[in-house]
Order: C-alpha cells, then sequence, then structure tokens
C-alpha cells in the first residue's frame, strides 16, 4: 500500500493530524494514513475546536517518499468566516522550527522514507470572536522548492481556556514551552544582568 502513495511521484506528503493521536512512528507510515490515501495537492485541510486564550496544537505530518527533504512551514493570519475577525500570523508557530533557530532558517531535515511531525501552535486571543477562522500552512522542501499547503479551519468557542490549556495534558498547550525564551539573558546566561554564581 505504501508503493502506492510512492508511485504518486510527489516529493512531499503531507497529513493533517488531531493533537489526540500524536505521531509516534517515524519510519514508517501507520495504517489509518495508507487507508485514506493522499489527498490531492494542496487539498489537505484540518479542522478543529479551540477555547478563547488557548494555545491549541495540531500535527502536520510529513512523508518523503522519493528523497530526503529540508522542510520549513510558513502561514499568514485566519480570517474569521463571518466576522472578518483575525488571529494574526504571529500567534501561530511551528513549535519544531523556533524563531531565531537554524531549523526555522534553514528547515528540519526529514531523511527518505521517514515521517516528520510538525507541531503547530496557535495561541487563541483572550478576546477572540467566536467563529471559524480559516487559513492556510505551507509545508516547503527548500532542496526542491516542491510546497504543499493545508488548509486550517478552527472554531473558536466562547469558553476561555484555563492556563491556556495547560491544566489539560490532552491538549498539547505546554508544547509552547519547548521554545519559549522565557528567563534567556541576552547577556549569556546571567539572571538579571549578574552571572549565576557571582
Amino acid at each position: 500500500e505504501t508503493a502506492r502513495l510512492v508511485a504518486l511521484q510527489r516529493p512531499l506528503l503531507l497529513w493533517a493530524e488531531d493533537r489526540l493521536h500524536p505521531v509516534r512512528m517515524f519510519h514508517a507510515l501507520p495504517f489509518r494514513w495508507v487507508a485514506r490515501g493522499a489527498t490531492p495537492r494542496n487539498e489537505a485541510r484540518f479542522r478543529g475546536t479551540a477555547l478563547r486564550h488557548e494555545f491549541y496544537a495540531l500535527q502536520l505530518a510529513a512523508f518523503a517518499p522519493l528523497a530526503p527533504l529540508q522542510l520549513r512551514a510558513s502561514w499568514g493570519r485566519l480570517v474569521g468566516e463571518r466576522s472578518g475577525a483575525r488571529i494574526e500570523a504571529d500567534r501561530l508557530r511551528c513549535v519544531n522550527q523556533p524563531n531565531g533557530s537554524v531549523a526555522a532558517a534553514e528547515g528540519t531535515y526529514l531523511p527518505r522514507g521517514d515521517v516528520l511531525p510538525l507541531w503547530i501552535g496557535i495561541h487563541v486571543p483572550h478576546d477572540a470572536v467566536p467563529d471559524v477562522y480559516v487559513g492556510s500552512v505551507v509545508v516547503r522542501d527548500a532542496i526542491s522548492g516542491f510546497a504543499e499547503a493545508v488548509k486550517l479551519e478552527l472554531e473558536v468557542k466562547s469558553e476561555v481556556a484555563d492556563q491556556m490549556g495547560d491544566s489539560d495534558l490532552w491538549r498539547h498547550s505546554r508544547l509552547r514551552w519547548l521554545d519559549s525564551d522565557v528567563g534567556a539573558d541576552e547577556t549569556g546566561g546571567g539572571v538579571g544582568g549578574r552571572q549565576v554564581g557571582s
């Protein structure tokens, strides 16, 4: 069945996956993806439901069927279908590719035949208008230039998340801690302008 996906001759295949099913297989495709097949290019979509003030996490699982890839994710703002309200682009991030990192600048390496889950986080504003917000994430191979887009549809409810969702482990909102710069010191390891231990 995997050979059928390889026969499509697309350098990159993407599956949008809910946070309830964290990707754990990195060297083979799960049967349910193979059974589902690949969506036509740029027609993959993800729909989720979030609370206001939640850090909403989802996965874009990338598969390299033909050759190694060097992947970078990019996105724009999300716009409410009814209200026209916005969740600005700076409220989205790829946890695998923190701002200022080599991965953000050059991409993340994916060997041929392997799977890489790109965790996308959306920090929903505390005062977001309840609506369905629509946008897209583009995953591009820096080597070949080949890209796949995934449409995002995020329904924001009126309820407000406690601690950005951290109280509920299944939300995976704590993933944002992995690329946090809280406590970082620009002077290099100091605290409050002092070197640790001084």
